[in-house]
């Protein structure tokens, strides 16, 4: 079993890969605002099937803001006897091991995630993030909204309970699963495919041409690296093995490692000759 720190090879095929996703309800909009989860529901996938789920209220002490509460519902007298997110926090570690980290609207729920787990002293779930929501547009096309009930109703998938985090969880990992067998009908068959939609509008065309020349000609690259979990920059020397959209890999001097970087984190790049 590989673990949870680990990164997941893109080149594992649809059948084989494990996903984690999760779905979280907050206090708030963002961590950074003092926002904190309340509620996560997780589901671990192989294949095209469910084989674990996991759902917890959490009690951080805080209060619910009432925009929040409109939202989800949850109250603080839900919260009375839920554990902190320090006690659960072992389980989501064990759970996602070996898996990638899927989320619908990712940076929301990753960043929510990241910071609880980085509160209680725990290691990030994974470094390999699939946001389904670009992967829902693509495979989806031609809808008004693409918020997740909207995506539900489109591919004919109940929609129990909404704004609930096991419920939101399992949504999509429905909608993953439906995106899987589109992108399988196309000629698709690993886990990269399913990268391919994730968003890249903010990357300059003149970092993608550096690295792919870089790749070819077998240079390293130097650049400035901002974790997406935290936040933080780091100097980066990288020897580049292949470009795969949205995701650089390469063996990272610092690390002593294979890494892959997401490159829209990539910034002030330089070839070495």
């Amino acid at each position: 079993m590989k673990h949870h720190s680990e990164r997941v090879s893109l080149d594992t095929p649809f059948s084989e890969a494990e996903f984690f996703i999760v779905d979280v309800e907050t206090t708030g909009l963002s961590p950074k605002k003092g926002g904190r989860v309340i509620e996560i529901g997780a589901v671990k996938t192989r294949g095209n099937a469910v084989v674990e789920t996991f759902s917890s209220f959490v009690n951080g002490d805080v209060q619910i803001e009432y925009g929040a509460f409109r939202v989800n519902g949850i109250t603080q007298a839900m919260l009375n006897g839920a554990p902190p997110f320090s006690g659960i926090a072992e389980r989501l570690t064990e759970m996602s091991e070996g898996a990638i980290l899927g989320a619908y609207n990712a940076n929301f729920d990753v960043s929510f995630i990241s910071s609880e787990m980085e509160r209680c002293g725990k290691k990030i779930l994974s470094k390999t993030i699939l946001d389904v929501l670009p992967l829902a547009r693509k495979c989806v096309p031609g809808l008004p909204r693409y918020n997740l009930d909207s995506v539900a109703m489109a591919l004919q998938i109940p929609f129990p309970v909404q704004h609930r985090a096991l419920e939101d969880a399992i949504i999509t990992a429905q909608i993953l699963f439906h995106c899987n067998k589109r992108i399988i009908e196309k000629g698709g068959t690993t886990v990269a495919d399913l990268f391919q939609p994730q968003r890249m509008d903010n990357v300059s065309p003149l970092i993608l041409k550096q690295i792919e020349d870089a790749v070819a000609n077998g240079n390293k690259l130097t650049f400035k690296y901002s974790s997406a979990q935290t936040g933080v920059i780091t100097n980066r020397l990288v020897t580049p093995k292949k470009l795969e959209t949205p995701y650089l890999v390469g063996f990272c001097h610092k690390a002593k490692a294979e890494r892959t970087f997401r490159v829209e984190k990539i910034s002030e790049l330089n070839v070495v000759e």
